[in-house]
């Protein structure tokens, strides 16, 4: 069961205080949103997430002001105060299916959550919605609404370059997915260390990992071309040699695409590790258009087929950037869902290529938004209400 609480940002702390003592943890996620301040954080299992305001100004020039007014008098006033405010109901109930929740208690915010109540039924069907004058019993099973193929065959390619540092423990993140219907395809572009090795003793322990080798260095947007082009699965992902997903990443995108059928891909957020594996960091994601515009980490993402063969492949003029590029690529085709729920750890150090070649991140940015929005006539797909409606669920 997943269990979001909203509260306003002075409540916080007694609210997550009050959910380690009462909810019982055991197999459930419970995520509490308030308009605060700071960064997300997660302890003991509960993952604090900040709402985002204004989403429906996301990816337009100097966006992140625009809500200063709107936060600044949520996080005072408390989220009744920020009612004046136009687009302040949708943006709540955005952050809230960010959340991903089974229930959703909106018992902290007063008269407010039982106004708001209708709006999320309405917005969010099969959920259970609870405010102050609400009872709730916990035993009680609200996550029908979800839908999952355990079949589904999932491709993750994997391109490589002399990463034989990090590329075991990213190989053995995929293997030890609950989703256990998947190929792995891991392109060694030419490496010279002890990388073919590597990727040769996990091809003859497990069948699912499928290798293959380039001649001579293609780089990384040919590589992902040539795994793609060689992989079979309905569903389809790549990842890094340094980088690594949670245990359940997979089944979970994987279950976002089968209860959401109208939706092209989903993507999640990321624990930031440094080079020990350590974390420094946890980033939510933001929405899709104002990743087009910003290059946030999308590291952690799923695709349909379709979207592939709609998008076309990876370019090589967007070298460095061409997951960005076809981020975009694809947003402009097919709709995109983000999720709070972390389900990659992205690792920083020196000798990754984000590190290598930051400087020309910002050229190549400006290159992508002038290629995609320098006219004003192309657009970001945003889900309508009628394709965020689970897969047989009737309001």
């Amino acid at each position: 069961m997943r269990y979001t609480i909203v509260c306003d940002a002075r409540a916080e702390p007694a609210v997550i205080a009050e959910a380690r003592q009462r909810l019982d943890r055991s197999g459930d996620r419970i995520v509490v949103l308030s308009p605060r301040t700071g960064e997300a954080f997660e302890t003991d299992g509960i993952l604090s997430a900040m709402m985002r305001f204004a989403l429906a100004d996301a990816g337009l020039p100097n966006w992140p002001r625009k809500h200063r007014v709107r936060k600044a008098i949520a996080i005072a006033a408390g989220l009744r105060s920020a009612r004046v405010f136009d687009n302040i109901e949708e943006d709540l109930l955005a952050n809230i299916e960010a959340c991903d929740p089974d229930v959703i208690n909106l018992g902290k915010l007063g008269g407010f959550g039982r106004w708001l109540q209708a709006k999320c039924a309405q917005r969010l069907p099969g959920r259970k919605v609870t405010t102050d004058i609400d009872g709730y019993s916990h035993d009680e099973n609200v996550a029908g609404w979800r839908s999952y193929d355990r079949t589904a065959l999932v491709s993750i390619i994997l391109p490589v370059r002399n990463g034989e540092k990090y590329l075991s423990f990213s190989i053995e993140s995929c293997l030890a997915q609950t989703h256990r219907n998947f190929e792995l395809v891991i392109v060694d572009d030419s490496s010279s260390d002890d990388t073919p090795a590597i990727i040769e003793k996990y091809a003859t322990a497990d069948g699912r990992v499928k290798p293959i080798r380039n001649k001579k260095n293609l780089g990384l947007p040919e590589s992902l071309n040539l795994g793609f082009e060689f992989s079979r699965g309905t569903f389809l992902t790549w990842t890094s040699d340094d980088n690594l997903y949670t245990e359940a990443a997979i089944e979970y995108m994987v279950q976002q695409l089968c209860t959401y059928t109208d939706l092209g891909l989903v993507y999640c957020g990321a624990y930031h590790i440094d080079e020990t594996g350590n974390q420094v960091g946890l980033q939510l994601p933001l929405p899709s258009t104002a990743i087009a515009r910003e290059n946030a980490v999308t590291a952690c993402f799923l695709y349909r087929r379709e979207v592939m063969d709609a998008v076309g492949p990876y370019r090589s003029e967007y070298r460095y950037v061409e997951d960005w590029d076809f981020f975009i690529r694809a947003c402009l085709k097919f709709p995109a869902k983000a999720y709070f729920q972390p389900c990659y750890f992205y690792r920083h150090h020196r000798g990754s290529l984000s590190s290598a070649h930051r400087d020309q991140w910002k050229v190549l940015g400006e290159k992508l938004c002038r290629e995609h929005f320098g006219r004003g006539c192309n657009k970001i797909l945003v889900p309508t209400l009628q394709q965020l409606r689970p897969n047989g669920v009737i309001s």
